[in-house]
């Protein structure tokens, strides 16, 4: 398999999922901003992540690629068996962060045009991290108290805010939230291949 990514996305829980089910794959880190020819050959979208299976075929969008992979995989740990209320719940919030949170900051990297529509964009913003932040009041991950995909992709989705100057001060359990998964020698461990990907690029 072949994940191909840019560093600072979504994309980073992808690398998670991949890393902890410990199947060969490799990586090509790109740029999105660049106009970049590996990434339009697989994904005319133009977007990451996308990943590359050994047969050839090309799966995008970050939810369909955490479910195939967990399921591929019999992950069932990380995201449980079809037709149980936990596998719902895990479906819940992977949609609620990408429809509702990930798409939700996007204008934010426009934020010199938004003019008075940044108020509007930031107060929705923050109903939405309050809503995270209370459900988050009373359990260590998304989905209870062991590690799904759902918290992969969340980590990535709240670093991008962190690169946003999203304030968090307001939410003590998204904080804590952050730390714990931040302190997982999984995110380190791909942390650091990331950086060092980018470094080997630059170089």
């Amino acid at each position: 398999m072949k994940l191909i990514y840019a560093r600072g996305t979504c994309a980073f829980g992808i690398h998670l999922l991949l890393e902890e089910i410990g199947k060969k794959y490799e990586t090509i880190q790109v740029k999105l901003h660049d106009k970049n020819s590996i990434l339009e050959k697989y994904n005319p979208k133009n977007y990451v992540p996308v990943l590359v299976l050994d047969n050839g075929e090309v799966l995008t969008e970050g939810i369909a690629i955490l479910g195939y992979l967990a399921d591929s995989n019999a992950r069932y740990d990380l995201l449980p068996e079809a037709g149980t209320i936990e596998r719902a719940r895990c479906v819940e919030w992977l949609a609620y962060l990408s429809s509702e949170f990930h798409k939700g900051f996007g204008p934010l990297f426009q934020k010199g045009k938004l003019g008075e529509y940044l108020k509007i964009v930031t107060d929705k913003l923050n109903l939405r991290l309050k809503y995270m932040d209370d459900h988050l009041s009373n359990k260590k991950y998304f989905v209870g108290e062991d590690i799904t995909v759902v918290d992969m992709y969340a980590i990535g989705l709240f670093r991008i805010a962190q690169h946003l100057k999203i304030d968090f001060s307001p939410y003590p359990n998204i904080q804590r939230f952050i730390q714990t998964m931040e302190d997982l020698p999984l995110v380190k461990k791909v942390t650091e291949a990331e950086n060092k990907e980018q470094l080997a690029k630059a170089a």
